[in-house]
């Protein structure tokens, strides 16, 4: 039993150089920044990137049992607080940006078929695009325009901000395992693994669409802002089981050690954090995607030792050569990981898009029919006038049924994120052998002696076609395309001396 106290300390910049969002608030650090924007000084702003959390106190709990008096089977269990560390990559998202440094969102107009001369855009693109130009950036004054230096609409692509008032993510990590000794030198075990995550950091667009306008929330003068807030969660329940033999002698074989472990599992989340496929959750409903972890996988199996053989009794030169051979295989196999199909829909601050909140890029496919149709990647498909090797079939997904009203207002009947359910089908599974085998030999005589050791190592030993994620682009040509794999059969040798 135990109870132990985290503080992490929020990253700052020395020279003030970040910013946070409060609605409705103005700035006094910068008298004509628009309403809603912070910056450390402000009343009601903290003094980094947010305040600070000082209530992680994290208790942990544990028991060992060891039932009867023959030692040969023991019952563990425990279960535990812990507290994440914020990352330094949320605080980074300050550097560059306005309006201490200049930066610029330029969306041109389509060019004509065909220009004859060299188009504006790339002649003149602040004033092709009636943009202002915020270069050379240079240290902003305290009563500096956001609009005339360039700096409007605040936010948009490539910003993030925290929320202020973020606490420190935790997880409740628990199990119970028990161990049983079923031969010499042998154990069985069985463990429930689980563990549960609360306040989870992911990205929402704290400027969304209010429902039904195609109005923000802060205003006209801010783009979508993504933030960093404390919408997470997550769930993992597993069953572990594994067959553990410690080094020991087989007689004339010589010395076996292996493990043997199967993992049954499954982490839901509605988030599986920043940079992974699903790292944001819509304003209105965190919830929206709540199903399997980006990184589910729900059957693993592993197997890995090593067998040292025997010199057979012989030595001199024959014992030197047929003496200290050791093999060192590894097998696993598991399951695919999840796969979600996106409409393909490119975020715009002024569009509402179909889920009417301004998030389009988050709205999956429509799912066409009752289930994914699988097929095997090692044989042509053909599809959309295209023979090549499909995982899926790219006629169970369209956005027909929305496609008119991605530039519209759509009513409380028309918004959708789509049908497509996350993780509603998975990618290819995986089997993987790699072997080693060892050689080593003394220089000469005596237990001071160097130790030569020869290695040779061989990975995906059996060339397996380890198949990567398929396309899931929807509007790529190769949408449903297996077309990329991991390393063949890889090959080493090593020679090394040990003094």
């Amino acid at each position: 039993l135990g109870l132990r106290y985290d503080y992490s300390q929020p990253k700052f910049d020395q020279q003030g150089r970040s910013f946070s969002l409060k609605q409705g608030a103005q700035s006094t650090r910068f008298a004509n920044a628009p309403r809603g924007l912070l910056f450390p000084g402000d009343p009601g702003a903290p003094k980094g990137a947010n305040f600070a959390d000082r209530n992680d106190f994290a208790p942990r709990f544990g028991f060992a049992w060891s039932p009867g008096n023959t030692s040969k089977m023991s019952v563990r269990g425990g279960i535990g607080m812990f507290y994440d560390i914020l990352k330094g990559e949320d605080n980074l998202q300050f550097n560059g940006q306005a309006p201490f440094f200049g930066f610029a969102d330029l969306y041109p107009d389509p060019l004509a078929a065909n220009p004859t001369a060299e188009p504006r855009i790339f002649a003149d693109p602040f004033r092709a695009t009636e943009t202002p130009n915020s270069f050379p950036s240079r240290p902003p004054a305290r009563d500096i325009n956001f609009g005339d230096s360039g700096f409007l609409p605040i936010g948009g692509a490539g910003v993030y901000y925290v929320n202020p008032n973020l606490r420190t993510p935790y997880i409740f990590q628990y199990n119970l395992s028990i161990q049983r000794e079923v031969l010499h030198n042998t154990t069985a075990e069985i463990n429930y693994v689980g563990s549960s995550g609360r306040k989870l950091t992911a990205l929402v667009d704290v400027n969304p669409m209010i429902l039904g306008t195609a109005n923000r929330l802060f205003g006209p003068s801010f783009s979508f802002l993504d933030s960093f807030e404390n919408v997470g969660s997550s769930n993992y329940n597993s069953v572990q089981v594994s067959l553990t033999r410690r080094p020991g002698s087989i007689g004339r074989l010589g010395s076996l050690y292996y493990t043997l472990g199967y993992t049954f599992g499954k982490t839901i989340d509605n988030a599986s954090g920043f940079r992974e496929i699903t790292q944001r959750s819509p304003f209105y409903n965190a919830r929206q995607f709540r199903g399997p972890s980006d990184f589910d996988v729900n059957h693993r199996v592993t197997f890995s030792g090593g067998w040292d053989l025997p010199s057979a009794g012989k030595t001199g030169a024959l014992g030197a050569l047929t003496g200290g051979w050791s093999l060192y295989p590894i097998l696993s196999y598991r399951t695919g990981f999840p796969l979600d199909v996106y409409s393909g829909i490119a975020r715009n601050r002024t569009r509402p898009g179909p889920s009417g909140a301004g998030d389009p890029n988050l709205v999956r496919a429509d799912l066409v029919g009752s289930s994914v149709g699988i097929f095997d990647p090692r044989l042509n498909q053909s599809f959309r006038n295209r023979t090549a090797n499909y995982w899926f079939d790219p006629a169970n997904f369209s956005t027909a049924s929305y496609a008119g009203i991605g530039n519209g207002i759509p009513t409380a009947a028309q918004r959708t994120y789509g049908t497509l359910g996350r993780g509603a089908f998975r990618g290819a599974d995986r089997f993987n052998t790699d072997l080693s085998f060892a050689k080593k030999t003394r220089v000469w005589k005596g237990d001071r002696a160097p130790v030569l050791e020869f290695r040779a190592e061989f990975f995906n030993l059996f060339n397996n076609v380890q198949w990567r994620l398929p396309n899931v682009t929807i509007t790529a040509a190769r949408f449903g395309q297996m077309f990329d794999t991991e390393e063949p059969r890889l090959m080493q040798f090593g020679l090394r001396v040990a003094f």
